[in-house]
């Protein structure tokens, strides 16, 4: 039981998971032909900065379609917002859908 009361999923449902997860969010999203970022599901649904970090995905995304590096299936990289906030991106693909776990660097 102590192993998954202490799982970073699990965690992310407690009222203090800012201060207690490894996690900030996970996000899946799906890159369409038309070059546009759609959301199908965020853990948790709100969370502070969560929006700059999707904003900042539609960035990543086009950056990845323009060196024609779609085919890569795992990486990682930093989004920092206007006031400062740094986020550590950890993804995954399978075909036109990436799973992304995002850490907050304080």
């Amino acid at each position: 039981m102590i192993a998954c009361t202490s799982h970073p999923i699990w965690l992310l449902g407690r009222t203090d998971a800012d201060l207690t997860t490894l996690f900030h969010s996970f996000i899946l999203i799906d890159f369409d032909k038309n070059q546009e970022v759609n959301v199908l599901l965020k853990i948790p649904e709100q969370r502070a900065g969560l929006e700059d970090v999707i904003s900042g995905l539609q960035f990543f995304m086009k950056d990845l379609y323009d060196r024609k590096s779609l085919s890569a299936k795992f990486g990682s990289f930093v989004i920092t917002t206007s006031i400062g906030s740094r986020f550590h991106l950890s993804w995954a693909s399978s075909s036109d859908r990436y799973f992304i776990s995002v850490n907050y660097l304080f």
